[in-house]
């Protein structure tokens, strides 16, 4: 992954910017995601980090928990697995904290086929919140109500119906 004119020109034209750990777990994509973040700062837009570590990708000798520990000071908006959140953190059972405030949230889903995909349906019903102005807790709402729609099916995609149906299905 190297930084280039085409990404460049979706950071001075885009509201947010979404990434995992993978493009950093290399040398030659960890240099371009941070030059990624360093524009998209400049360019005040809204970043999202999925801290999804996992120690084989990585490089060799490479401390990549301490490096993604400072890449979440970079962002905005961290969303770590229960298991990413106690690799890096330790135990915890805090859900969604600003650093001030800690909101904890019941499970919208009741039935759980498989969990492929479900985090990346949280995040476009979180996303889709934010973007149409919802406050952050209406946001989470929308996130896990999205989630818990995903859970219902098997495999990595699932038809997501609009957010309005979202809301509905689930009283939102």
């Amino acid at each position: 992954l190297q930084y280039n004119e085409d990404i460049n020109y979706i950071l001075e034209n885009t509201k947010i910017l979404h990434f995992s750990s993978w493009p950093l777990s290399q040398h030659k994509s960890r240099e371009t995601m941070e030059k990624v973040l360093e524009e998209g700062r400049k360019n005040n837009i809204l970043i999202g980090f999925d801290p999804n570590y996992h120690p084989m990708i990585w490089e060799k000798d490479h401390d990549g928990i301490e490096y993604i520990k400072n890449i979440i000071k970079k962002v905005d908006i961290i969303k770590p697995s229960e298991v990413d959140a106690e690799r890096l953190f330790g135990e915890d059972s805090a859900i969604v904290t600003n650093g001030k405030e800690t909101l904890k949230f019941e499970t919208l889903a009741k039935e759980i086929v498989d969990t492929t995909g479900a985090g990346d349906a949280f995040w476009s019903g979180f996303y889709t919140g934010i973007t149409k102005g919802h406050n952050l807790k209406k946001s989470l709402e929308l996130g896990f109500a999205t989630s818990a729609y995903k859970l219902k099916y098997t495999g990595a995609i699932a038809h997501l119906p609009k957010i309005e149906e979202i809301k509905n299905m689930y009283n939102l």
